[in-house]
């Protein structure tokens, strides 16, 4: 169970997060958990994209050019919301993976890049 360090970008139009974590690949999913204590699973093999916290639990299901539903959990008013995403691009190399997608007419991108220490030989 390989540990990499990663960095993860989600924005939009009103917020910007820039943060590092320690993932785990695994089964080709990776695990991290942010600063701000939510678990975040995304599988790779099918663009799922899991998180959870205290206050929700959000799946996104990420198809490149097509709608698809996700679902939010409100854990306090234990209630289930449908969210309609359109997925714009999904663009996937060997250390990074960058999607952008549309909720309610907002446009959102969501980030996740392996940093690679680099050593410089003198």
């Amino acid at each position: 169970m390989p540990i990499i360090n990663i960095k993860i970008i989600i924005k939009n139009k009103d917020d910007f997060r820039k943060e590092k974590a320690k993932a785990i690949l695994l089964d080709k999913k990776l695990k991290y958990q942010e600063n701000d204590q939510t678990k975040v699973n995304f599988n790779y093999t099918n663009n799922e994209l899991l998180r959870e916290n205290q206050k929700i639990k959000m799946k996104y299901l990420f198809s490149e050019q097509k709608e698809t539903k996700g679902i939010i959990y409100l854990k306090d008013l234990k209630k289930y919301i449908d969210i309609p995403i359109k997925t714009n691009k999904i663009k996937r190399n060997n250390n990074s993976i960058y999607i952008e997608y549309m909720i309610n007419n907002n446009k959102y991108y969501y980030e996740i890049e392996e940093i690679i220490w680099v050593s410089k030989k003198n």
